[in-house]
């Protein structure tokens, strides 16, 4: 059967004074941007040297930009300014773990609940410093806490299902995080935490489904105002690459590029310009993409980054073949990257040579290419082949590699049609559309069954 005949393609997703040390004079190192922010958080602090919030803003800074040792002292004097404002003895706490001082982290989160014992991260933090020093039943207390304070953060489940796999017991921590799960399936320790407990349960395929969310996951979503209150004071080139992508990941490229205009004269470094073509990507500005890269230094051009992302916009601007020469080049300079693979499956796909697609497709798999696009493409390549048994063994691991993905079960649907199984098309019909599949590809889907069923001769409707 010829790729362009199933209809599987439609359903495609294509130190200053007060004891605060300098880190400006002398740190070449450091981000131009951070450091104006620094150096300009320090001059507001030597203006005021015994204003609080000037101290807090200058330890803030430091804090959000991971500058760790200069933090911590700038916390301390900020505390010895403000001694009874809890936020300051919070942040030092967070500053002290980060730096696995964890006995000055557990002392500093003691003075923050005796100043302010309602705040429920402040428990959820110092039940996870209790669990890594090992003192179970106090991370317990601190834990069973935050969860009486707001039985709607998942901070104290996570933390009381860590709890219970430590205990050895992986019954508990999982009926801890199931509804978890559900309610926030992209929440990445949840699924983390998931897999440790099914696999202790012997449940291989669960663990391996929850390791594949957990790698499709988004950022944690733990509340903590006081954190986002720092961390929003954070600059330089990390923190716009990773707004950049939180932007793209939302569906707002143009937001994600305005993110990058500011780096418009970094293009020569590769995290910069790797985000750019992708943000570019989404706007569609494939021929940007490929001028940008063509015009880089050699040693970026050779980046395997790079050269997919050359090879997805000459795709996009419809040279496959050009693509696939790309792809072809790059695999060989780096055989053993599984996305060369998937990409080189998928431009097979479109130049309508199944077979070779699923041997790319399956050598994607076997360097650990775990993704569902190469799932469902690897199982439209033995479809388009003719292997309508072996797509749908494809379908179903994929479908329990991926519970809560709709199309596995809509592809499903087409193939079992096709081989003359039409209650059982119609059932994975229903799966997909329980699962969210969009209404007009539920239609697309019911049609091709409809029509299936009346080449074959089957009588009544679909739906």
């Amino acid at each position: 059967m010829r790729l362009r005949d199933l209809c599987l393609v439609g359903l495609c997703a294509c130190g200053d004074g007060q004891g605060t040390p300098s880190v400006v004079s002398g740190s070449a190192g450091l981000d131009p941007e951070v450091a104006s922010e620094v150096r300009a958080a320090q001059e507001q602090h030597r203006a005021r040297p015994r204003d609080p919030e000037a101290a807090f803003a200058l330890a803030a800074v430091l804090d959000a930009n991971e500058l760790d040792e200069p933090a911590e002292a700038a916390w301390r004097a900020a505390a010895e300014l403000a001694p009874q404002d809890a936020r300051v003895w919070y942040h030092l706490a967070r500053v002290c773990e980060r730096r696995g001082d964890l006995a000055e982290a557990r002392a500093a989160l003691e003075r923050v609940l005796a100043l302010a014992g309602d705040y429920v991260p402040a428990h959820a933090r110092l039940g996870r410093l209790e669990l890594e020093a090992g003192r179970l039943a106090e991370a317990e207390r601190a834990l069973e806490r935050a969860q009486e304070l707001d039985p709607a953060s998942p901070a104290a489940p996570m933390g009381l299902a860590r709890l219970a796999l430590l205990r050895d017991e992986p019954a508990a921590a999982r009926a801890l995080l199931e509804p978890l799960a559900r309610r926030l399936p992209r929440e990445p320790y949840v699924q983390g935490l998931l897999a440790r407990a099914h696999a202790m349960l012997g449940d291989e395929e669960r663990a391996r489904a929850a390791l594949a969310a957990e790698a499709e996951a988004g950022p944690p979503s733990v509340r903590d105002p006081w954190q986002a209150e720092v961390q929003r004071r954070a600059v330089g080139l990390k923190v716009r690459l990773e707004r950049a992508k939180a932007r793209l990941a939302g569906g707002d490229a143009a937001g994600a590029w305005r993110e990058l205009e500011p780096l418009a004269g970094r293009g020569d470094e590769l995290a910069v310009l790797d985000a750019q073509c992708q943000v570019l990507a989404a706007l569609e500005r494939h021929a940007e993409v490929l001028q940008r890269i063509d015009a880089a230094p050699a040693e970026l051009r050779a980046s395997a980054l790079l050269a997919l992302k050359r090879a997805l916009a000459l795709r996009a601007l419809g040279r496959t073949a050009e693509a696939l020469q790309a792809v072809d080049a790059e695999i060989a300079r780096n055989p053993a990257h599984p996305s060369g693979h998937a990409l080189r499956g998928a431009l097979l796909l479109e130049l309508e040579r199944p077979e070779e697609a699923a041997e790319a497709l399956a050598a994607a798999q076997a360097r650990h290419d775990r993704s569902l696009a190469t799932a469902l493409d690897l199982a439209r390549a033995r479809g388009a082949s003719g292997d309508f048994e072996g797509a749908l063994g494809e379908l179903e691991r994929a479908a329990a590699a991926f519970p809560s993905a709709p199309k596995p079960w809509a592809y499903r649907s087409e193939f079992l049609a096709l081989l003359e199984r039409p209650e059982e098309a119609r059932a994975s019909l229903a799966e997909a559309e329980a699962r969210g599949l969009e209404p007009e590809l539920v239609a697309r889907v019911a049609e091709r069954l409809a029509e299936l069923a009346g080449a074959h001769g089957a009588a009544g409707g679909v739906r």
